[in-house]
């Protein structure tokens, strides 16, 4: 390795953290870095909470009385590996060295950007079936009892065909919905939105005033935050309409696994030049309470 290219790796690295751009993924789920670098499976353990409801005591009364469960089911995700390069020739590096200006950043910002979008598309879920890497938009679990917004004044059950009454029950069925399902345990402090959806939230105003439904859903549920996401767009059951997703979002809901983020390995000289090896690792998502997270469909 040349004495400028050992120089110049520090400058990548400052060159990157300068201009990265962290993806909405970032902003939904905590990121895991704490898992080894060097593991191959993650273990963990899906949280299901059942049971029957109260039943009636009286004198004398020898019912079994129910009693509510939590069950585990454990398993194991793949932690994958993805590389890439940036790749200089000589002529760039005998130009830098004389002129004592550091390699262009642009390579650098390029390959981080690539990352942080691969990242995005398997935090969503969008390349569990290419690679088997759980995303948040895309739970086998959720989908399988995934709801379907309520019909609209305005025809169909699209946020925009809904009156502001419509659209602020609907919002306060899902938040309502993580707390009924987690037994009370867990409050819903997250909801993600398809942009289309956001959009309306922003523009419906109340019939009387210049409040709007965002506004008034945020005074309704002071701790709960409204996000748009663009991956929220197309993820709907058939990838042609938006889905909503509310959370209790926290570590112990789901969190995004990033064991390495991106980073330079040693230089390797190739012809005419040298090239720098960059790789990262991710398991995904790792959702370990279903009952936390809520599907809606038919919203767009």
């Amino acid at each position: 390795m040349t004495l400028l290219l050992a120089r110049d790796l520090l400058h990548i690295t400052q060159s990157r953290e300068q201009a990265f751009l962290p993806s909405k993924a970032r902003a939904v789920l905590p990121v895991d870095g704490s898992v080894p670098s060097w593991a191959m499976q993650i273990e963990h353990s899906e949280l299901r909470f059942s049971g029957e409801d109260p039943v009636l005591l009286s004198h004398g009364s020898q019912k079994n009385l129910p009693t509510s469960t939590i069950d585990k089911a454990t398993g194991t995700i793949n932690v994958y590996r993805f590389g890439m390069a940036l790749n200089y020739n000589r002529f760039e590096i005998e130009q830098a060295a004389r002129s004592g200006v550091s390699l262009s950043a642009a390579q650098v910002r390029h390959n981080a950007a690539k990352a942080e979008r691969f990242i995005e598309r398997i935090a969503a879920g969008e390349l569990q079936t290419a690679y088997g890497l759980p995303g948040l938009l895309t739970n086998a679990t959720l989908i399988a009892a995934v709801g379907t917004a309520s019909a609209k004044t305005g025809g169909g059950t699209t946020w925009a065909a809904g009156t502001f009454e419509e659209l602020v029950d609907e919002i306060a069925v899902e938040i309502q919905g993580v707390r009924s399902a987690t037994y009370g345990i867990k409050e819903a402090n997250l909801m993600i939105l398809p942009e289309v959806c956001y959009d309306v939230l922003e523009r419906r105003m109340h019939p009387f005033s210049s409040a709007t439904v965002l506004d008034h859903v945020r005074k309704l549920h002071p701790g709960v935050r409204f996000v748009s996401w663009h991956k929220c767009n197309l993820a709907n059951a058939t990838s042609n309409g938006g889905r909503v997703v509310t959370m209790a979002a926290g570590e112990s809901t789901a969190r995004l696994i990033i064991p390495t983020e991106l980073t330079e390995d040693q230089p390797i000289p190739v012809p005419f030049g040298e090239q720098v090896p960059q790789y990262f690792s991710t398991a995904g998502v790792l959702i370990e309470d279903t009952t936390a997270i809520r599907y809606l469909d038919g919203v767009s």
